[in-house]
């Protein structure tokens, strides 16, 4: 899409200086940490189930084992913080409000990323997306899994079980890392990956399209309803520039 052609207009603040300051820290330790994870789970795969070759391409390092843990930690800790900020919210909005509709929301997203769908996701307009919402919880429950089976895998309690489990969060983290890497990729939207890795801020005209309850919100002193059906609620084609849908 790349919208941020449009420019113009005040800037509305979506997020502040340290949740920047999070995004990045989780990039920093997420890639060694996947890496790592993943070479590891290949040394497993290998042992149990002796399939050979791949490992000459991709060979194991001195001090694996031990990045891999400092980075789960770290990761660990910095999702810890991320948390924290959000618990003192009085609304919580990234949290999901209709896990049902949020979750029929991811999925279109993954058509989409796929080219199965010809919409991203279906009408959407709070602050926080359907699907960043989801994928926000899902990081949630998934590094929490990991932290909490790493910890019996450092002491060797119930080694089998734990590992199987650690293995599995971490194909998870593997599947929930690509899939927003990829729907980044897919959407090319420039004002959003701006906004999460750069200033915080959003344009008016982007969030009076895309983000319309939070804009009347915001601007107009709409309070949008617990459990809002948003294809109801979609604006005029006058607001967003699109023809509404039926």
């Amino acid at each position: 899409m790349a919208e941020d052609t449009k420019g113009g207009g005040a800037e509305m603040e979506r997020y502040g200086a340290e949740v920047i300051g999070v995004h990045w820290l989780f990039i920093i330790f997420i890639i060694p940490l996947l890496y790592t994870g993943l070479l590891l789970w290949r040394d497993w795969f290998t042992h149990e189930f002796h399939v050979y070759g791949i490992n000459y391409i991709f060979p194991s390092f001195e001090g694996m084992e031990r990045l891999h843990m400092f980075a789960g930690f770290a990761l660990l800790t910095v999702g810890a913080a991320h948390l924290l900020t959000h618990m003192g919210q009085k609304e919580k909005p990234i949290l999901p409000k209709n896990v049902g509709v949020d979750v029929a929301a991811s999925v279109q997203a993954i058509f989409y990323i796929f080219h199965l769908s010809p919409k991203p996701e279906r009408g959407a307009g709070e602050k926080w997306k359907r699907n960043q919402r989801m994928t926000y919880i899902a990081l949630i429950y998934v590094v929490a899994l990991c932290g909490l089976t790493a910890v019996p895998l450092m002491f060797n309690i119930f080694r089998e079980m734990t590992l199987l489990m650690h293995i599995i969060a971490g194909l998870l983290l593997v599947f929930l890392s690509g899939y927003r890497i990829l729907y980044l990729i897919r959407t090319h939207d420039k004002v959003a990956i701006r906004s999460i890795m750069s200033t915080g801020t959003m344009p008016e005209w982007y969030v009076k399209k895309h983000h319309f309850l939070w804009y009347r919100q915001v601007k107009g002193g709409y309070k949008a309803p617990k459990d809002p059906q948003y294809e109801k609620l979609m604006p005029p084609a006058d607001e967003t520039g699109e023809e509404v849908e039926g």
